[in-house]
């Protein structure tokens, strides 16, 4: 595509964008009907240490898409000389191993985890020797054993009549869990309120 055939294919909302949410930056990338980057923009971000937990805010997420999508914007203008204001399309690309998750009305249900997150050591070292493979601290399976394990009460996951320790890898790797599967979250002990919440909260957002 040339220089006036790239400026009229924007012009016309034929180009695909394409947003992704990196460690260190959102990107935001235009993309034309030869599959080729057309044109860019992005913004610069840096996860947070909240409790112990890597994480990003939701206002983060917003504000950087926004301003990712304006220098894109910029990049058009200044490039090929026309504002771009409609699209053919747009896809979404997360990072690796973190989430966001959200109920029907849009609201947050659980804190967001950065895959770099590294507080899973003792599931992921019980795991590897399981299995005899490496399981990093970011896998999802880590992450949820290790979820119910800080909880002083004893937390189980109820699936037909199976009656699961959450936080034996043994008895979580048994489960078979995949999407759609109806489980309950039960738990026995002084925090018990506090487990449940916290262990359906990981679990909805690692559905």
């Amino acid at each position: 595509m040339n220089h006036e055939t790239i400026a009229a294919y924007i012009a016309d909302g034929k180009a695909v964008l394409g947003i992704e949410f990196g460690s260190t930056r959102i990107k935001a990338v235009l993309i034309g009907d030869d599959h080729a980057p057309i044109a860019s923009g992005d913004h610069t971000w840096e996860n947070r240490l909240e409790d112990g937990i890597w994480t990003y805010h939701l206002d983060d997420v917003w504000a950087g898409v926004q301003d990712a999508f304006a220098n894109l914007q910029k990049d058009v203008q200044a490039n090929y000389g026309v504002t771009l204001t409609n699209l053919a399309a747009f896809g979404v690309s997360g990072m690796m191993h973190g989430f966001l998750a959200f109920d029907e009305n849009g609201q947050q249900l659980a804190q967001f985890r950065h895959w770099r997150n590294t507080m899973t050591a003792q599931a992921a070292e019980k795991l590897t020797d399981l299995l005899g493979f490496n399981i990093p601290q970011r896998w999802s399976i880590a992450h949820l054993v290790q979820e119910a394990s800080q909880y002083k009460s004893q937390v189980y996951i109820e699936m037909d009549d199976k009656k699961i320790n959450a936080k034996s890898i043994m008895g979580m790797m048994s489960l078979n869990l995949s999407e759609g599967t109806a489980i309950t979250v039960a738990a026995d002990g002084e925090d018990e309120s506090e487990a449940v919440a916290g262990v359906e909260a990981f679990l909805v957002a690692n559905k």
